[in-house]
């Protein structure tokens, strides 16, 4: 078909000619253009559905975010419980020094109330006792069960001044020790004392002294043993590298006669380990 144009080109057929001239003349009165309110009315009808359309779309993806992160956190079990951070150390104020600079100080703590003193728990034993300050009249002991020959009593006694009454015999009993030392060698002080036991009381004594070994046990005086002979007469008494060693002097001599004795503690009783173990014939 021949390219046909209005201004250029082959000239139509009459006909046509006239006929789309008069399309040409007559277009503006079939076709109106809208009106300015119009236009304004459709913008915004056009803005509200494109801003209805975007909120719908963001709702939507927000409910899919958080439907995915339930998920997620779901997966991953329970969380523990956050960690309360540490307590701070207390603040500290520093006091000048004379050089001027600054001399940190510890902090204040308030003391804590003292408690009401217990009272102290009860025991059944005695105070020690100081064996070179006992009165020997004024004492209780108990007496050694190996009376070494002597007619003494047994178990415990208390002496009531520088007589004392047991039974059917007289007890006397100096009031000082002769000697004092270490004769069991266990680190503590024994006392020496001279022990007198008469049959009655219309004894003279003679015949019946002896020398009494006192130890402190627990608060308590405990006769250690007897040494020396029975009724015989004594003079010095003491204690020497854990060896009593006394003067006995032999009674109604006429020539008096003593000798120089060593007894030594063997766990039981007194043994002599020194000097003559008699006198001689009279």
């Amino acid at each position: 078909m021949p390219n046909i144009s209005l201004e250029t080109g082959p000239d139509p057929d009459p006909a046509s000619h006239a006929l789309l001239m008069s399309y040409r003349d007559t277009a503006h009165e079939a076709v109106s253009a809208p009106s300015v309110g119009w236009i304004a009315t459709a913008a915004r009808h056009r803005t509200r559905r494109r801003t209805g359309v975007a909120a719908a779309f963001a709702v939507a993806l927000a409910a899919a975010g958080g439907t995915l992160l339930a998920g997620q956190l779901g997966t991953l079990g329970p969380q523990p419980a956050p960690v309360p951070p540490p307590p701070s150390a207390p603040a500290t104020t520093g006091i000048p020094s004379p050089t001027g600079a600054p001399v940190p100080t510890t902090p204040s703590v308030t003391p804590p109330t003292p408690s009401a003193p217990s009272s102290p728990a009860r025991t059944s034993e005695r105070p020690a006792l100081d064996i070179r300050e006992v009165n020997w009249q004024r004492a209780t002991i108990r007496l050694p069960t190996d009376r070494a020959g002597s007619t003494c009593p047994t178990g415990r006694f208390t002496s009531r001044g520088e007589v004392t009454v047991v039974g059917a015999r007289t007890i006397k009993v100096d009031d000082t020790a002769l000697a004092h030392g270490d004769l069991d060698r266990d680190g503590r002080v024994e006392a020496v004392i001279h022990f007198h036991c008469e049959h009655t009381e219309g004894d003279s004594g003679d015949g019946s002294g002896q020398l009494l070994v006192v130890t402190e046990r627990g608060g308590e005086l405990v006769g250690l043993g007897y040494a020396g002979p029975v009724g015989e007469n004594y003079g010095t008494v003491r204690v020497r590298d854990g060896i009593l060693v006394a003067t006995v002097m032999q009674r109604y001599s006429e020539q008096p006669v003593s000798q120089e004795r060593g007894y030594r503690w063997n766990g039981t009783r007194f043994v002599q380990v020194s000097g003559p173990t008699a006198f001689p014939p009279r």
